[in-house]
């Protein structure tokens, strides 16, 4: 049976006889009150803290989904300059091949050419240099042709001069004896010797000629040239700004993992809030069931 506690009224004021005691209605009701306000403030604190979790999670989330975009964007970037790298080193071997077929195909003099301040010591300087080694050597050779004829005109005075202290006798029978010892070779060689100097005089009409479709390759060659050194400049500053983004991608990433062990220390630290919040409810729960199951007890010691 249910216990009703006895009821006194005086003026305004109720009183109940709890515990022995005669007790003011108001101050009981206002103390279940308080636990309930208690209970309450205590669940409003929770789901509070829950939400500011909750969204501290969704900002990290949102701040990892955009580091994500930005290192699929340098990804992206990174493949473009590797496929520049590539095309550079294709341009390149086109340019040396080139390069080696022109100086293949023109052998020529070059001693009138400039030396280029764009080429480096390779292949090209090396071919440049046997040019002009035999150039050197097609100069000298016209020479030594010219001093043979000088060298012939200076034994024939010699012979002459040997054949007029000779007697008239000596001199016939001299004469008679070279005509017939005489080969047909000398003969052959005066109209090679008239035609001789045409083909020189040919070879000097020819040869500025030569060099000037030889100089105008060589800047054909040099403007080439530049035009790839600008590329490769360009090309290295883009390296260097790939790689001023690589190092901001890898401070990023720092910064992720930064955010990522945050964030699981946030997760543990509300698993744990979430483990005494349960806690606090079961001793909450408990507490009133002790205090229901002492007013039980003590209800029929009053009676």
């Amino acid at each position: 049976m249910d216990y009703i506690p006895p009821r006194v009224k005086l003026s305004d004021d109720t009183f109940i006889f709890l515990d022995g005691k005669w007790v003011n209605e108001t101050c009981v009701q206002s103390a279940l009150s308080s636990t309930a306000e208690a209970h309450r403030k205590h669940t409003n604190k929770k789901v509070h803290n829950d939400w500011t979790l909750w969204e501290e999670n969704k900002a990290l989330w949102e701040e990892n989904k955009a580091l994500r975009m930005e290192n699929r964007v340098l990804r992206e970037e990174n493949k473009a300059l590797q496929c520049l790298r590539m095309e550079n080193k294709g341009i390149q071997v086109i340019y040396d091949e080139s390069l080696q077929q022109v100086l293949q195909q023109e052998n020529k003099p070059l001693s009138a050419l400039p030396v280029l301040t764009g080429l480096q010591d390779g292949i090209e300087n090396k071919a440049l240099q046997i040019f002009r080694e035999k150039n050197m050597a097609l100069k000298v050779f016209p020479e030594v042709k010219r001093q043979t004829p000088v060298i012939q005109c200076e034994k024939q005075p010699a012979q002459l001069l040997g054949k007029e202290d000779a007697t008239p006798q000596d001199a016939k029978e001299t004469v008679v004896s070279e005509t017939n010892n005489k080969p047909a070779l000398p003969e052959a060689e005066k109209p090679e010797e008239n035609n001789t100097v045409p083909r020189k005089e040919m070879k000097m009409s020819i040869s500025p000629l030569e060099e000037n479709e030889a100089l105008e390759a060589v800047q054909k060659l040099h403007q080439t040239v530049l035009y790839l050194l600008k590329e490769n400049s360009a090309l290295l500053e883009e390296k260097e700004e790939l790689q001023a983004v690589q190092g901001g991608n890898k401070i990023l990433w720092e910064e992720n993992n930064k955010l990522k062990l945050h964030q699981t220390a946030i997760k543990n630290a509300f698993s744990k809030i979430t483990a005494q919040m349960s806690l606090l409810e079961k001793e909450l729960n408990s507490f009133a069931f002790t205090q229901e199951a002492e007013i039980g007890i003590k209800k029929p010691k009053s009676c």
